[in-house]
């Protein structure tokens, strides 16, 4: 009696067990909602609704990216529930889906398919017609003979048929090489991003619990490396008397392994990847080391063949006054700025559809009128085209990053320039590319050049002529430089005999014009200096 108590005690308990627990493994469907980009990485939030019942309850969310970084998952629940546990785990039986860029290949593949085998049913009907034709060569029966006209008009059919077959099967031969070359490539193309595709898919289990039946909202957050974005610019400058206009773009791309579709995007500064741990000081020895010989670097831009110089000394800069510039910005994308001021956030209004093909994809961001100070720069013995530049003040409340800037000048497209405002200076100055109706010369003038012998010495004595003219009906800023040879021995003595009332650095021997020429206006310049040195030498003075 006691026994069958006890087995009926258990039997209860275990009824009770399984009441109280709940359902295993219920999927939970979710989309992805908000997506924040970073300069390396993205934050993907997804949400998800679903009821629970009473007990412990096992959701799954599904087909997640399978290179999303497992320790920083985040889950937040709305409800009448509580969170027990989170966890992450691969699953190798799912693929990810077929993305959008595989389906158009395979319909391509398919439509390709279907033309090589209507090309190649039309080459075997041309085939068994030439073997039939070519069969039936005999003419005439075996008693009586043709005609000759009868003969020739027989002997013109089978050689009009006989090229033309052999001209349509050369023609569809061709046809059929390239398609099954095009589809070659076309199935090349889906092998790859299908191997980029067969990965792992990502699950997280979110383990809840309940008192009674309720509805359920959940949020999950994870961050992906394999995202980013890239700053780019349109930089529009309609004539010189009007303000820049801006347009600050982001190149988003991604390769998480799942698609954003209509998501609402947040393009952020930070760079998570960067961590972050505390900086800690070691132990420092000192030791005798020999230092390596210093290095003068020159830098060139990648578009136009204008040189920046590195220079030492000071006093080069042009000192540009001040200026409060005045900025509209658009309001298609507001802007957040966190507190410390070192990360900017753009909350991207419009939905966009990014899918995980790894291409960039442009996000407008923001867009503002800047007013600037327009102004030509030439340096005519190494390019003798002027140059438009735009010099920006207060640069630093437009909160840009390097990128790369698409030009345009009177509604023309100008080409590439970088926008570079990591630099410490007031004044940013954007390059807006060549000119040409700014037009620039400098020759030697012939009748200036002279040499004299002056006992062991000789003299040689050089004029260079510049000359500018504004073909433009508006005036324009100008800034000319030139320069003069510097000695470095102390038997070639330099004389700077004439320079146009321009601004001489001495250390550098470089000389900057800087002067306002009206529309359809000119202004000549030169450099005139002498050059005393032993007879017996050579030195280049070109």
């Amino acid at each position: 009696m006691n026994r069958i108590s006890l087995v009926f005690l258990v039997f209860l308990s275990l009824k009770g067990v399984k009441t109280f627990a709940s359902e295993v493994d219920k999927v939970i469907p979710s989309k992805i909602k908000k997506v924040t980009v970073f300069l390396s990485g993205a934050e993907i939030t997804r949400n998800g609704e679903t009821t629970i019942n009473p007990g412990v309850t096992q959701l799954k969310f599904e087909n997640l990216s399978p290179y999303l970084d497992k320790e920083g998952i985040q889950v937040n629940g709305y409800g009448k529930f509580t969170i027990l546990s989170v966890n992450h785990q691969l699953n190798y039986l799912k693929e990810t889906t077929e993305n959008q860029e595989i389906k158009p290949l395979n319909k391509q593949k398919r439509e390709l398919q279907q033309k090589i085998n209507l090309q190649t049913s039309q080459l075997d009907v041309l085939e068994k017609e030439q073997q039939m034709i070519l069969a039936n060569q005999k003419i005439g029966g075996e008693e009586t003979g043709l005609k000759v006209t009868e003969l020739q008009e027989a002997a013109s059919f089978f050689r009009t048929r006989l090229t033309n077959i052999s001209s349509k099967k050369l023609e569809i031969n061709i046809l059929l090489e390239n398609h099954k070359e095009e589809l070659k490539k076309i199935e090349q193309q889906i092998n790859t991003q299908s191997a980029a595709l067969k990965k792992s898919t990502s699950e997280v289990v979110v383990i809840v619990e309940s008192s009674q039946n309720t509805s359920a909202e959940l949020e999950i957050k994870y961050f992906v490396k394999s995202a980013g974005w890239i700053p780019s610019y349109d930089i529009r400058a309609k004539t010189l008397n009007k303000p820049i206009n801006l347009v600050y773009r982001a190149q988003v791309y991604q390769q998480s392994g799942e698609d954003w579709n209509n998501a609402t995007l947040s393009i952020s500064s930070g760079n998570p990847t960067q961590g972050g741990t505390k900086p800690s000081l070691s132990k420092w020895y000192l030791s005798f080391y020999n230092p390596p010989p210093p290095r003068v670097y020159y830098e060139r831009s990648k578009k136009e063949n204008v040189l920046g110089y590195a220079e030492l000394s000071a006093g080069l800069e042009d000192k540009v006054s001040e200026k409060q510039q005045k900025i509209v910005a658009a309001d298609f994308t507001p802007v957040v700025e966190n507190v410390q001021q070192t990360t900017i956030q753009y909350d991207v209004k419009s939905t966009y559809n990014i899918p995980s093909d790894g291409k960039k994809y442009s996000v407008n961001l923001k867009e503002v009128n800047v007013d600037a100070e327009y102004q030509y720069f030439c340096v005519p013995k190494l390019d003798k085209d002027a140059f438009l530049t735009a010099k920006i003040a207060n640069w630093e409340k437009l909160n840009l990053l390097n990128g790369e800037a698409s030009i345009y000048f009177e509604g023309t497209y100008m080409g590439k320039s970088n926008l570079n405002p990591n630099n410490t200076e007031d004044t940013l100055t954007l390059s807006l590319g060549r000119d040409k109706s700014i037009v620039v010369t400098r020759e030697k003038a012939k009748n200036f050049v002279a040499k004299q012998f002056i006992g062991s010495n000789k003299k040689e004595t050089k004029v260079w002529e510049i000359e500018v003219k504004n073909n433009k009906s508006q005036p324009v800023k100008i800034n000319i430089q030139d320069q003069f040879p510097i000695s470095t021995n102390k038997e070639i003595q330099v004389e700077y005999i004439d320079y146009s009332g321009g601004k001489l650095d001495e250390n550098t021997g470089i000389v900057n014009w800087n002067f306002e020429l009206s529309p359809l206006g000119s202004k000549k310049l030169k450099t005139h200096y002498e050059v005393k040195y032993p007879k017996e030498k050579q030195v280049s003075l070109e």
